[in-house]
């Protein structure tokens, strides 16, 4: 019986170390190897690298900071994705920028026989669960309540290209006008980097009023809303009013157009992520009197003219503060209160009081662990800028117009501008022109 269990035992280890060493088993009378090389060949591997290395995400080094190495590193990508969670566990202070391992994973090589290889070889699929609409402002965390279908394919890019959220959960104040420095505390709902306010205005009434305070921002990190602007939505909708959700390009995947035929003269195309505008697709429609550069300068001005109609209505209340520099012109949301919420003084007061203006970051190494503390120091001083002050709270109206604002003008690249639906955008655009001339 002994022998016949030693027996049974070696052939166990026989069997195992053949099928470990031939690879994973592959269909009826074929090497699942045969599989593997069909992408995993030194030609192609090399030439897709090469492809990558002329891309953004190739060019990058890694962020490994908490709230950075989610997106910005192959570890954190691989965490925030597998554990469904919305910033890292901890800073990954080995961790590498973003790699094949990213979005590829393996868990299928039957690809001869296989249902459904995307699925397979990408990290994920499933719907996005954003920093947008996920932050418990009771709990002061963020909870997986609200999924996002982008769908598909996308749904892999928006973990990514989708609003930042919170990249502070704490706040010091080191030098208050009355009383002894303070120690960080828990954050509250104004202190987050999103809008405060619900894009959605729950209550249907823009005449609302609201503070907007020291500590808040409508900035979208690095353009990053184009899986919401492709589908046409998260802009801020007025009351009563239509919108259309999808134009041309609506119903594209990402990788359609970012992954597009590689072309190795304008380096574009493939895993560069970027366009090849002459890949037969493209070129089906733009050619002529359509071409591309043509089609998108006429709607890009359409655009940047509505851009600059809305943001002098803005200023002009004192919303928004215009500055111009040579031929440049941008306008920057003005606080009505400052970060504990008192009323910033209008030019009928004279500026004698100081007031929480400004928050600064001061990430300090903790004295345990040596991993940073993230949180943010309120800055006193006495406003200097009351000329610019509305003296009053914001309307929900004027809030929503000036995230409108933002979420077309979010991005240095004129493409997510003008490419991906600017039918929403215009839309937005106008009748956040059409609220603040009626109200």
């Amino acid at each position: 019986m002994k022998n016949l269990i030693r027996l049974l035992l070696l052939l166990t280890v026989v069997i195992f170390i053949t099928t470990s060493c031939e690879g994973p088993m592959g269909p009826a009378g074929k090497d699942a190897n045969e599989s593997c090389v069909m992408c995993h060949n030194a030609t192609k591997m090399d030439a897709i690298q090469a492809q990558y290395d002329l891309s953004d995400k190739g060019t990058r080094s890694a962020r490994t900071g908490k709230y950075c190495a989610r997106c910005h590193s192959t570890e954190g990508f691989k965490e925030i994705t597998t554990m469904g969670t919305f910033v890292v566990s901890n800073e990954m202070l080995n961790g590498t920028k973003i790699t094949c391992e990213a979005c590829h994973k393996h868990s299928n090589f039957d690809f001869a026989t296989s249902p459904d290889t995307v699925s397979e070889i990408l990290r994920t699929l499933a719907p996005v669960y954003t920093n947008l609409n996920n932050y418990n402002y009771t709990t002061q965390a963020y909870a997986r309540t609200n999924s996002s279908d982008y769908p598909g394919l996308n749904n892999l890019c928006s973990n990514c290209h989708q609003y930042r959220g919170l990249t502070s959960p704490l706040y010091s104040d080191p030098t208050p006008p009355v009383g002894p420095p303070t120690a960080p505390v828990s954050a509250n709902v104004k202190y987050t980097d999103l809008p405060y306010f619900p894009i959605a205005n729950v209550n249907s009434n823009e005449l609302t009023t609201v503070k907007y305070r020291a500590g808040t921002g409508f900035g979208i990190h690095e353009g990053a809303n184009q899986g919401d602007y492709l589908q046409g939505k998260n802009g801020y909708e007025y009351t009563g009013k239509t919108y259309t959700r999808t134009w041309k390009h609506s119903s594209a995947s990402c990788t359609d157009c970012h992954f597009n035929t590689f072309d190795p003269v304008t380096g574009t195309g493939g895993h560069t992520m970027k366009v090849n505008k002459n890949d037969p697709t493209c070129v089906a429609c733009h050619n002529g009197t359509n071409d591309i550069p043509t089609k998108r300068a006429a709607t890009l001005a359409a655009i940047q003219g509505k851009l600059t109609e809305l943001g002098d209505l803005l200023a002009a209340r004192k919303v928004f503060k215009k500055t111009t520099s040579g031929t440049t012109v941008t306008y920057a949301a003005q606080f009505s209160h400052d970060f504990y919420g008192n009323l910033l003084p209008n030019p009928n007061l004279a500026p004698t009081t100081k007031y929480a203006l400004t928050l600064t970051t001061a990430n300090v190494p903790s004295p345990t662990t040596g991993l940073l503390t993230y949180n943010k120091n309120v800055a006193w001083a006495v406003d200097t800028d009351i000329a610019n002050r509305i003296g009053r709270e914001w309307k929900y109206g004027e809030l929503g117009a000036a995230w409108n604002f933002t979420y077309v003008n979010t991005t240095s690249d004129p493409a997510n501008i003008a490419v991906h639906n600017p039918t929403y955008a215009l839309q937005l655009l106008q009748t956040s022109i059409d609220w603040l001339k009626a109200n």
